[in-house]
């Protein structure tokens, strides 16, 4: 429980100093076309907070479709998503992180060696007052972060 405290602490600290970053890279995004949704699996905190996988894959390919993009299971390039969630503290409260990112194949030019890697990312650390918040704050928190990867994918493609 000490060891918990204190990452918790640690979180927190960051998340003073980075309450949210978002890396652009609009170029990468150029002629993508489809992609898939990677919810990935949510920890126990997560889950007993009430949040679900389902709602968040529910949540971000709505917002996909809706902005003109086609979501297709089979597609190589995919928006990955990932919580993790620490807590609750003897408090109530619990830190959790958010992060969206876009992996798509690349070449490293170098090598000529054929990847998978993050072109596009945001993130956030943030606490909430309670585990039930969790839902609620995520799916907020998440949606944003679509939304951002959006007008990005936007900026460079015609709305279809």
């Amino acid at each position: 429980m000490r060891h918990k405290t204190v990452l918790l602490f640690v979180l927190l600290f960051l998340s003073s100093q980075f309450s949210a970053t978002a890396q652009t890279k609009a170029p990468s995004l150029i002629g993508l076309a489809e992609l898939n949704v990677v919810i990935e699996d949510l920890d126990d905190n997560a889950k007993e907070g009430g949040l679900t996988a389902s709602q968040l894959q529910t949540d971000v390919e709505l917002r996909l479709r809706q902005a003109g993009l086609r979501v297709n299971t089979t597609a190589l390039e995919f928006l990955h998503v990932r919580v993790t969630a620490l807590g609750p503290t003897a408090a109530r409260e619990v830190a959790w992180k958010v992060d969206v990112e876009l992996q798509q194949p690349v070449i490293i030019v170098r090598t000529k060696e054929a990847t998978t890697g993050t072109t596009w990312d945001a993130s956030s650390i943030a606490l909430s007052s309670s585990p039930s918040f969790i839902p609620l704050n995520v799916r907020r928190k998440v949606n944003d972060f679509v939304d951002a990867f959006l007008n990005d994918w936007l900026s460079v493609n015609a709305k279809r």
